[in-house]
């Protein structure tokens, strides 16, 4: 068998993304995930306190519910910290590095979604407050409102 030319998975290649810089790789992702996850708070609640929002989660559904930020604060929280310390316990293993991989592109593409969003809402705030009138909104749509 001839020698493999060398190219993106060549040995050295494969070498540099070896187990020993695996740690640090891993902790780098979990930073970007606790990042992600603040910006993802951070809009979900400024969109909650304004004219609301679709939520798909029915156990996010649940929490925002409470009509309370710290509840959605201390959940979303938990949530992050729990996988965070999950993936920082198992980061010298190659399904930790894939996990903390996965999960920040699934936080890439929410943000995206996101920065979709902010641009479209202002087009529509109009129709939002006069569908929520009508008495006729879906059930997925939640707010959070501030206590007199």
């Amino acid at each position: 068998m001839p020698p493999r030319p060398p190219g993106l998975f060549s040995d050295l290649a494969l070498a540099a993304l070896g187990t020993q810089h695996r740690p640090a790789r891993v902790v780098a992702l979990i930073a970007g995930i606790l990042l992600l996850s603040f910006a993802d708070l951070y809009m979900t609640l400024v969109h909650l306190r304004g004219s609301g929002m679709i939520e798909a989660n029915p156990l996010a559904r649940g929490v925002i519910a409470l009509n309370s930020p710290a509840a959605l604060i201390l959940w979303k929280g938990a949530t992050v910290g729990l996988a965070a310390s999950i993936l920082y316990y198992a980061r010298r293993r190659p399904t930790a590095e894939l996990a903390a991989v996965f999960c920040c592109a699934v936080l890439c593409w929410l943000t995206v979604q996101w920065a979709r969003y902010n641009a479209q809402v202002s087009l529509f705030t109009g129709d939002v407050s006069s569908y929520l009138d009508t008495g006729t909104a879906d059930p997925h749509w939640v707010t959070i409102t501030p206590e007199p």
